[in-house]
Formats: structure tokens, sequence, C-alpha cells
């Protein structure tokens, strides 16, 4: 599942409620620790979102860029019709996107686990 979030402080939600309601899609979530996010998923609902959104863009360039990229590289096929130089190439853009987005000391899995993963 492809999923992008937009986060916000919960004291200033009306934003997010505001493009929940031009975009019609999605679905806003009020955390315990005082952030509420929009959450849109799916792949043609996240594609279409970042399309429409990339020339406005300020701050995550390169992220979207890549996520567009492994939208169409993954379009109607299932995972495992992939062959494994596709898998490595998605492996190399999700690390990508991951390096390109604030580090977090506590990562799950290292890009080499991440394409370890994806080309079993």
């Amino acid at each position: 599942m492809f999923t992008i979030c937009f986060y916000q402080d919960s004291r200033h939600r009306e934003p997010l409620q505001w493009m929940r309601s031009v975009l019609e899609i999605g679905h806003l979530h009020d955390r315990v620790d005082g952030i509420t996010e929009l959450r849109i998923n799916g792949y043609s609902q996240v594609q279409k979102i970042l399309q429409s959104m990339q020339p406005y863009i300020r701050f995550k360039k390169q992220q979207v860029a890549t996520a567009l990229k492994i939208l169409e590289a993954i379009e109607g096929k299932s995972f495992l019709s992939l062959s494994v130089k596709s898998r490595t190439q998605l492996a190399d853009w999700f690390s990508e996107i991951r390096e390109a987005n604030y580090h977090s000391s506590a990562r799950k899995f290292s890009a080499d686990e991440i394409k370890e993963l994806l080309t079993r």
C-alpha cells in the first residue's frame, strides 16, 4: 500500500480539514501526542495527489519526484511479477526517499536490508 501523510499540531488542524474537504479524499486522525494526520492511501489516489501538488511543492521535491517514479514503475503490476532488477531499483528509490527525509536514529531496516527483503 502507498500512503502519504500530512501532519499538523492538533491546535491547528483546520488546514488539514480544509485539504481533506478540497481533495475529497483521505481521513483525519488525532494522535495522542497532539498531532493530527491527514492520511491518503492507495496507489491511484497518492499518484493523483502527488501529480496535482508537484508544481507547488517547496520542501520535499526530491521525495515527490521519486515517489512518482515508484508509482509509475509498479502501476498495474503485482510485486511478484517484477524482475529482480526492478525490485532492486525500487529498493534504491525507497532508500533515496528515506535519506532525503529528516533523519531518525530509530530506523527499522538499513538500505541493504531493504534491498535484501525486496530482491528475495
